[in-house]
């Protein structure tokens, strides 16, 4: 029987975003699966981070960046 197994590559994250005429910029890694889309990311990383961690449910992305995590 064989196993598959998901390859994970962690990424390192930039969003400026905007609120109520405040601006808050996050930063952070999340691990990715191999395949998984950019805008799949994007909505983890504005649902687990920017909503739950900051508390704002209602702004606007101003800046976004992806890249690996390593140099």
């Amino acid at each position: 029987m064989s196993t598959h197994t998901q390859t994970t590559t962690r990424y390192m994250y930039i969003m400026s975003v905007v609120a109520s005429g405040r601006h808050f910029t996050a930063t952070g890694t999340v691990d990715v699966q191999s395949g998984t889309s950019r805008f799949a990311v994007l909505t983890h990383i504005v649902e687990n981070n920017i909503k739950r961690e900051l508390g704002l449910q209602d702004f606007s992305i101003l800046y976004f960046n992806l890249e690996l995590d390593v140099l």
